[in-house]
């Protein structure tokens, strides 16, 4: 099972892939570190380490974990209201290595978007 900082470690490395942070990517960290129980300073530590490049992104093994995570992806790269390229090609890697199909994906756009949808 993903622990709650490899599921930080994962959103990091997603906000970071354009290498910044804008204050919107960082509320929705904050938001998840709180949901999880992530302190601040672990926070601190791994935007530290992907910056300096020494974190990466782990995929993991359970599809309904990686499901999980991709859709956290999604929510991390429209938390700026941009989708940058990188983030597309890093949330499509993950897709690959889950071995979905285009209509598992989307499907979970769908839900993603449904689910997190102002009222």
């Amino acid at each position: 099972m993903t622990t709650p900082v490899q599921l930080l470690r994962n959103l990091i490395v997603m906000a970071l892939v354009d290498k910044r942070l804008n204050e919107s990517e960082v509320e929705l960290l904050k938001e998840y570190a709180r949901l999880w129980n992530v302190d601040e300073t672990t926070v601190a530590q791994l935007i530290k380490e992907t910056l300096e490049g020494s974190s990466s992104l782990e995929v993991p093994m359970d599809k309904n974990e990686g499901l999980r995570l991709l859709e956290q992806m999604l929510r991390m790269m429209a938390a700026d209201g941009k989708l940058a390229q990188r983030e597309k090609e890093l949330f499509a890697q993950v897709a690959v290595l889950m071995n979905l199909s285009i209509d598992e994906i989307n499907a979970l756009i769908d839900r993603t978007v449904e689910k997190h949808q102002p009222e």
